[in-house]
């Protein structure tokens, strides 16, 4: 260690014994102080003893002998006799017992050496002469080691004090702490003393001292760092405070500095380099390095998972696995699995389409828990977007079922299912290989996996007991068991229709059945399944290893790589925990469950021969549904993905893209091509089904009756229309035929008199909501299966047979209705008489101002229901009468509870804390895909300020028919978007002539709804039930025709409920004539609106308020002024005038800045859009996640 100085030349200047007067320099040498001379002062200190030329104490500071070059003024004066010359140090003086000092400081006094002295760890004394910080005590030091040199602190009267730890200490500092390092210990100093010279090599400060204060400041800035003060001559830093840049510099420790030196390795790394004395590192410890975090994260480790089910169908893990790089036979792509996490038994359901996971999931439902008798208690999925929508959620909570969700990407956390993928694969592509089986019989491939899967001992119950044991407390029997893909010959004995046919064919053994006892035997040039009990097979011969080699389709993608594609990741199981601990969840008691089971088939042994087995199956192997029969070859299936030699196949080379589950609204759902002709209909098994359930339906409700063609007498056709019915999220439905007759054949008078559509107005729907939000009703929504052919037809009208159901005894007959079948001009009509009939007599009253709102109101019982056509809303405030109703109706009616209202109209609804969220966005990414601008970039407003100087005004635009269906379809968006109202009015206005400029403007505003794609109306259930209306106008606004745009918008206290945007009929000569012609608009909507809370039993209890921008408008409301400008007024225009006057309508006056109406009457700057939106209550859907609602305008 380097010689230490330190400051004390005061600590004993009046010792007991007064032997020598402390000097102010403290030193420490390692070989003694002594040199290799003959004495002590021969020589003038040339000897080798104190000699400035021996290897004494000198000649390690570089001190030379010799005369001295400097002038009087710098030579010192000693300290000790007064002398002038030489220093204290080498004053020979210093060691001579019989000196004494004439004079002793009086300053020094106050530092005696003393047992007393009071010890305060947290004063420091700043010391110009110490090499070293020294501290008298170790209980303060951070990482304090013994120290075991033969180094000591020596002092002024050239004793030896002993170093006794060595270590580092934190101050504090004005933002962190300040580490000292190489602290020495000495227990016989009595104060701490600070190093200013190594504190300013450490950092870049200085000290400044006067008579009273010590000042540390920053050396460049010259910031003030710390300060002391002088006490009894001594200068002191009592908790000195030091800026926190030179902290944080100093902070990191020696293992820290090597750990950034040598490129942020592993802590294990840097113990081993220590270890093998290959760098000097004080101690290695534990830190927390941020830049590694940010360079090296990865997923941590999992645990396995710890719960286990005590009963079966406690917990059911789920997953689907696709889309598979080919097509089955079938036309599937897709399976998912469930898994039982008591017995692990899994059952696989394959899928044409993901969106047919929620239909298979309530059939797998039924199944089990109707053959086990339990309930299903927790289901485990990935965040999905086939699991995570509206529908499987809202059923989930209905069966009363937690839903239990992996992280994103974490596809550990649902361990089971993703290990059930691979090992089904596995084996799948095994048999696939052993059989060279062409890769569209992977269902048939992965089916038997699956169904062997469950037969064989596990390792979870210790590799002796099955699932299928497990969950049905039986042994399985395997002696029926083939190999998948062998030969059979199957007995077709049946199916012959001459003697001489063979009586079997070669066949291909693909499987299993679950509802016949037999085999399936897969015959592949004619593309036959034959299900039969009496089959031979030879389990040492594959056909297409031969026969039929030459049916094999070439593959387009590498088999095993194409398969195998994200499995290759060896999943840990791992289970998402429940909120509660796991020790509270796990139901403890007998695992031995079997009181209920399901009679699974045993299989008999066969004869076995050299070559060939014969055997018969007596009972049912399985547990999965059966299949479809496969296709023969010719049948048209989905297309194959396309070629590529690319050994890596992504999902975009497939032509598959993955949706994001927080963004699976906005992804385009492959929805079935709805067919185009009857014949294409019935060789679909799909549309095929819905045809057939539409005319059973028809037979049921006794819809016709088939009679002789009458002479003379009109007789009209029909036909089929096909519609996909898709979910809130995009997904399929069902499949829907309908038979319509042709109506546009009816001739009025002849085959109908009068008609009607039930079509409840879109602002008696807001009201409803706005009620039930406000009250916190319930809201159900109703769907009536086929409800016009409820409806009796009261006039006489044939019709011909339905195509492709024509009665093969009576080819000849027409049909002569007796129900209002759809397409008929009185169907609606006859609907809604059959309907209004039955809710009168069950004492509902129809609504004057809009007939199809019921109302009912007896008792304090509150219902309303709302009838559009054949879908209806109902709430109220009592649940046990609406529960009467619902069974009342359902006995009448062909009614279906839908459960809680959630996509009603193409509208989706969304519950919040804060009320009710509506919004369109499925119709709208319906319509950017139609529109091809599915992937544009938004626009924060829908219409530029100036939109007559958009470019191409008189340029034409070549298909106006392809505008108007754009157009068209922008209108119904408005019902829950009403900033788009006026956008869509200027749009809709230049339908007849479209220039390239209108298109312009079209795509800027379904640019605008891509950046607003997720924003909707909002209702609040804190909202009051006061009436308010905004109106405005924008006079002369129309370059071309200088009418003017009126707009309204009326409000049930902050909730929306209606709106306009509309352009004049003629021009106004003022702006005042503009906003008057409003203002009657404005007041005749809020007199329906009025009329209509009052049959709710709602009525306002003061009169409705209008606010309006123009003063002069707002003073002839109530005043008969401005005749001159006013006389040529139209009279309705006066009919707010008259509402003023009879008291049930206030108009303010309200400032242009604050008037909400402006959205809909002109362009405006998208500031002023934004801050009138809001105020609309256009939102963001509460449940747009972060990366979302910065893409939200």
């Amino acid at each position: 260690m380097a010689k230490l100085t330190a400051f004390e030349d005061k600590v004993q200047a009046y010792s007991v014994s007064n032997e020598v007067v402390p000097h102010q320099a403290f030193y420490t040498d390692r070989g003694g102080y002594y040199g290799r001379g003959r004495g002590q002062h021969r020589g003038g200190y040339r000897g080798r003893g104190y000699s400035t030329q021996g290897r004494g104490f000198y000649q390690q500071f570089g001190q030379t002998g010799g005369r001295s070059s400097q002038n009087s003024s710098s030579r010192p004066t000693c300290q000790i006799c007064g002398r002038f010359g030489h220093s204290a140090f080498k004053c020979y003086k210093r060691f001579d017992p019989h000196f004494q000092q004439t004079e002793a400081p009086q300053a020094m006094a106050a530092i005696r050496t003393s047992e007393d002295v009071d010890y305060e760890a947290n004063e420091w004394y700043p010391d110009t002469a110490a090499t070293h910080h020294i501290t008298s005590s170790a209980q303060n030091l951070q990482n304090a080691q013994p120290y075991s040199g033969s180094d000591a602190v020596i002092v002024g009267n050239g004793d030896f004090l002993p170093i006794t730890h060595v270590g580092s200490i934190a101050i504090l500092g004005l933002s962190g702490t300040l580490p000292l390092k190489d602290v020495l210990v000495c227990p016989q100093i009595t104060k701490s003393l600070l190093s200013v010279s190594k504190l300013t090599d450490d950092y870049a400060c200085e000290f400044t001292f006067d008579s009273k204060n010590v000042f540390v400041k920053d050396k460049k800035t010259q910031l003030l760092l710390s300060q002391g003060s002088k006490l009894e001559g001594l200068y002191r830093l009592e908790n000195p405070q030091f800026l926190a840049f030179y902290s944080s510099r100093q902070q990191s420790t020696s293992d820290e500095l090597w750990h950034k030196r040598l490129g942020h390795p592993h802590q294990q790394i840097l113990q081993h380099l220590s270890s093998v004395k290959a760098i000097s590192v004080n101690k290695v410890t534990k830190f927390m390095c941020e830049p590694c975090q940010l360079g090296k994260t990865c997923k941590l480790p999992f645990s396995k998972s710890v719960f286990q089910s005590s009963n079966p169908l406690e917990r059911i893990h789920c997953d689907v696995w696709g889309p598979a790089p080919v097509t089955s036979v079938q036309g599937f792509r897709y399976y998912v699995i469930f898994i039982d996490n008591f017995s692990r038994f899994s059952w696989l359901y394959p899928l044409k389409l993901k969106s047919d996971v929620f239909a298979t999931f309530k059939s797998f439902q039924s199944l089990v828990e109707n053959q086990f008798g339990r309930k299903i208690q927790i289901f485990q999925s990935d965040g999905g977007g086939e699991f995570v929508n509206t529908q499987f959620s809202s059923h989930l909570t209905t069966c009363g079922i937690q839903h239990f969700l992996s992280c994103p990407h974490t596809p550990e956390q649902n361990g089971m299912a993703e290990r059930k993928h691979r090992h089904l694969i596995e084996l799948g592509l095994s048999m696939m290989f052993e059989a060279k089986l062409p890769q569209n019989l992977w269902v048939e491939a992965l089916f038997t996996a699956n169904f062997l899967s469950n037969l064989l001992p596990t390792a979870v119950h210790h590799k002796t007991v099955s699932a299928f044991e497990k969950l049905n407390g039986i042994a399985p029997q395997y002696s029926a068991l083939r190999v998948l893909g062998c030969a059979c010959y199957p007995n077709l004995r049946p199916y012959t229709h001459n003697k001489f046919d063979p009586r079997s064919l070669l066949c291909v053994f693909v499987g299993y059945t679950e509802k016949h006892r037999g085999y399936r035997c897969f015959h592949p040039p004619t593309g036959r399944v034959y299900i039969s009990r009496h089959v031979l097979f030879d389990e040492q011969r594959f056909p297409y290893t031969d026969v039929y080699q030459h049916l094999l389709p070439q593959p387009e993608t590498p088999l095993l790589s194409a398969w195998t594609k994200g499995l290759q990741v060896d999943v840990q199981e791992q289970e998402v925990s429940p909120e509660a601990p796991l020790s509270d969840l796990v139901v403890h008691g007998n695992r031995n469950h079997a009181t209920t089971t399901v009679q699974q088939p045993t299989l008999t042994s066969a004869t076995e021969g050299s070559n060939s087995t014969t055997s018969s199956v007596n009972d049912s192997l399985f547990s999965d549904d059966d299949f479809p029969p496969l296709s023969p070859a010719n049948q048209q299936t989905p297309p194959e993905p396309a070629d590529n030699s690319h050994s890596m196949v992504t999902r975009g080379k497939v032509g598959v893209r993955k949706p994001n589950p927080r963004y699976v609204l906005h992804t385009v759902k492959t929805v079935p091509e709805e067919p185009r002709t009857v014949k294409a209909a019935l060789n679909h098994p799909g549309w095929n089904g819905a045809m057939t359930d539409e005319i059973d339906t028809c037979h049921e409700t006794e819809t016709w009756s088939l009679v002789p063609r009458p002479v003379n007498v009109h007789v009209i056709g029909c036909g089929w229309i096909f519609k996909t019915k898709l979910n809130a999220d995009g997904t399929v439905k069902n499949l829907r035929a309908r038979l319509v007759a042709r109506g546009n054949e009816q001739e009025e008078g002849v085959d109908f008199l009068e008609t009607y559509s039930p079509v409840v107005r879109t602002a008696t729907v807001r009201m409803v909501l706005h009620f039930a939000t406000v009250n916190k009703w319930d809201l159900k929504q109703l769907d009536v299966k086929n409800a016009f052919l409820h409806g009796d037809l009261l006039d006489t009208v044939y019709m011909k047979q339905p195509p492709g159901f024509v009665s093969e005894e009576l080819p000849d007959h027409v049909c002569l209705l007796h129900k209002a079948i759809y397409g008929l001009k009185q169907a609606p009509r006859a609907w809604f008489n059959k309907f209004s009939s039955f809710l009168l007599k069950y004492g509902f009253i129809c609504s004057v101002k809009d007939p199809s709102l019921f109302i009912y109101n007896r008792d304090g019982i509150i219902i309303f229901l709302l009838l559009y056509v054949d879908d209806m809303v109902l709430t109220g405030n009592d649940k046990s009468v609406i529960a009467k109703l619902l069974e009342s109706l359902g006995k009448e009616f062909r009614m279906k509870d839908m459960g809680a209202l959630s996509y009603f109209l193409g509208i989706q609804v969304q519950y919040t804390p804060t009320g009710m969220f509506l919004n369109q966005e499925k119709y709208a990414t319906d319509l950017l895909q139609s529109a091809g601008m599915l992937e544009c970039a938004p626009m924060p407003t829908p219409l530029p300020l100036q939109i007559d100087r958009v470019p191409h005004q008189d340029e034409l635009f070549e298909t106006p028919s392809y505008f108007r269906s754009l157009a068209g379809k922008l209108q119904y968006l408005t019902l829950t978007r009403p900033d788009l109202q006026f956008a869509v009015n200027l749009v809709c206005q230049r339908m007849h002539k479209p220039t390239m400029a209108d298109f312009h403007l079209l795509k800027r505003v379904l640019r605008y709804i891509k950046g607003t794609i997720t924003m909707g109306l909002h209702f609040y259930s804190d909202s009051d039930s006061s009436l308010k209306a905004f109106c405005d106008s924008d006079w002369a606004g129309c370059s071309e025709t200088r009418r003017s745009t009126g707009g309204f918008c009326t409000m049930l206290g902050t909730n929306l409920i209606s709106w306009s945007a509309q352009k004049q009929d003629s021009v106004s000569r003022s702006s005042t004539e503009a906003e008057y012609r409003c203002l009657s608009d404005t007041a005749a909507e809020l007199s329906w609106i009025a009329d209509v809370l009052q049959e709710l039993g709602s009525a306002p209890k003061k009169p409705a308020e209008v606010f309006c921008d123009n003063l002069s408008a707002v003073h002839l409301t109530a005043n008969p002024v401005l005749h001159k400008k006013s006389k040529h007024f139209a009279t309705h225009y006066h009919y707010a005038r008259e509402q003023v006057a009879k008291g049930t309508l206030v108009v303010h006056h309200v400032s242009a800045t604050s008037q909400v109406a402006d959205i809909f009457t002109k362009s405006l700057p998208q500031a002023a859009y934004f801050s009138l939106r809001f105020k609309l209550g256009v939102v963001p859907s509460p449940t747009t996640s972060l990366r979302g609602a910065g893409n939200q305008y």
